[in-house]
């Protein structure tokens, strides 16, 4: 099998020659790698845990409000009564 060799004198020619190859030079060279995404990754991952924290925090305070909404409290002399409004 022959094969030829092409004398590159930097990357850009690489991927003046080779265009679709610039994802794989990139990975073959490390910079492309794995480790080069887990900060990006870990941002992503920490902005939705927050967001879902938030999402159950609003739900269960928006639950608690509608709750308190169907009850009444009245002051009568000393005494305190509660009237829940429950169908």
């Amino acid at each position: 099998m022959f094969h030829q060799f092409i004398k590159l004198s930097s990357l850009q020619d690489v991927f003046q020659k080779h265009p679709f190859s610039l994802i794989s030079t990139l990975g073959l060279t490390g910079v492309f790698s794995l480790e080069f995404f887990y900060p990006i990754i870990s941002q992503i991952v920490l902005i939705l845990v927050v967001q879902i924290i938030a999402f159950f925090s609003d739900l269960a305070r928006y639950k608690f409000m509608n709750q308190k909404r169907k009850t009444s409290i009245k002051q009568k002399d000393n005494k305190i009564d509660i009237e829940s409004t429950d169908a």
